[in-house]
């Protein structure tokens, strides 16, 4: 049967947008380097279906990044006459291919999937708050512009609907992410995921940093929990997390970097020819796990005794336990409030209290291997398997240690 798990990168972005390389070379280091089996690309607010040429910047201002003569060259001498380049007097320009041309030259039937998406990116302020809406909509093949507004659940709700009368005429399913929560400063308030139970999916693990984050404030999983919790307890059903790159930064040292490849990224259960459907299919179906460096050799659930089971692939030197979260039925409902006060005024934040009975380790066990068995007081369980090996990366909501997420089994 092969390897059924299937490893992808949902979340990058190009030199459409706001990164400093072409997106052959990213693909290539996904797909050749660094052997994913999918990946999406998700500009900022643009679905690439435009062909034009486009002038290289030699300048690297501090943002957005912009590709330099010498990534251009690195790029030609890499991939030779995919790369489509020229010189006009003293400027040289680099055509940027539309997604169906990238697809055309890069998918592999069966072995490389490569996916279309867009960033919905927008922003709502309010009373000099400033918070950030970043959304992924995967296998969207459309442009798509969100409008500002004042009011983050009105914000919200225009991206849901803009991404479903983008998708209203396509053949193919979708999904739509809630990126990076958590950035710059909790930007999504989980009020905001508990009120739209429609957005499916939220990332738990991105190469975006934050600003630092005050004393005695929520950690991304507890504010995973704590969704999940007050979701199930209305009848609105799950929310999933993917962890992924954000990649912006294509330079050959940036695999384990800060901005660059291979930080974050979902394993999908795809069993048999490998298809974008498919892949999509067992996402939108919860079949799925988000790592940033450790892997599951199985994860399995049986309903009938209400028993999880999980089984990490052991890598030499490397120490493990894994950690089965729950939250009880009983979980304490009222939210209270507490004021951030930042010294920017744009990041000072107002958001829940998130208590101690949401996202309990219920059973922590050592070693590579470990089961839980739901008592009936439990709405979910999820496991967390967690190495001693450090991150791969520094940042204030990057996890410190090497680690794996299963979905929330019910």
């Amino acid at each position: 049967m092969g390897n059924i798990w299937k490893k992808g990168a949902l979340h990058t972005h190009t030199f459409w947008s706001d990164a400093n390389n072409l997106p052959e070379m990213i693909i290539h280091t996904y797909r050749d380097e660094l052997k994913y089996d999918f990946v999406c690309i998700t500009e900022h607010n643009f679905f690439a279906d435009k062909s034009m040429l486009y002038p290289v910047i030699r300048d690297r201002g501090p943002w957005p990044p912009q590709m330099s003569y010498e990534e251009l060259n690195r790029s030609i001498a890499l991939l030779g006459n995919q790369i489509e380049h020229c010189r006009i007097s003293s400027r040289r320009y680099v055509r940027l291919k539309p997604f169906d041309e990238l697809q055309r030259d890069w998918q592999i039937p069966g072995k490389f999937q490569l996916i279309g998406g867009c960033e919905l990116t927008t922003t709502w302020i309010k009373n000099g708050e400033s918070h950030d809406i970043h959304l992924n909509a995967i296998n969207c093949h459309r442009t798509i512009v969100p409008p500002i507004g004042d009011d983050g659940e009105k914000t919200m709700q225009a991206c849901i609907d803009l991404y479903r009368e983008a998708c209203a005429g396509e053949t193919h399913s979708s999904l739509l992410i809630c990126n990076h929560p958590f950035w710059r400063y909790w930007d999504v308030d989980p009020r905001l995921l508990i009120a739209h139970p429609e957005l499916k999916f939220m990332e738990i693990c991105n190469n975006s940093d934050g600003i630092n984050a005050s004393d005695g404030i929520f950690t991304v999983d507890r504010y995973w929990d704590f969704v999940l919790a007050h979701r199930l307890d209305r009848g609105d059903g799950i929310i999933y997390t993917v962890a992924s790159d954000d990649v912006h930064y294509g330079e050959p040292d940036k695999h384990h970097a800060n901005g660059g490849f291979d930080n974050g990224w979902v394993m999908v259960k795809c069993p048999g020819e490998m298809t974008t459907g498919k892949l999509i299919s067992a996402m939108n179906n919860g079949d799925f796990y988000s790592s940033c460096g450790v892997h599951f050799d199985t994860i399995s659930f049986d309903p009938a005794t209400r028993t999880l089971q999980v089984r990490i692939q052991e890598e030499p030197g490397q120490n493990y336990r894994i950690m089965f979260i729950v939250t009880r039925r009983d979980f304490d409902r009222q939210i209270t409030e507490k004021y951030y006060p930042h010294d920017n005024p744009e990041h000072s934040r107002t958001l829940p209290v998130i208590p101690d009975s949401v996202g309990i380790c219920a059973e922590m066990v050592e070693g590579i291997e470990g089961s839980y068995t739901m008592t009936v007081d439990d709405l979910y369980v999820r496991a967390v398997a967690v190495a001693d090996a450090p991150g791969y990366i520094t940042g204030v909501f990057y996890p410190e240690t090497q680690r794996a997420w299963t979905q929330p089994f019910l």
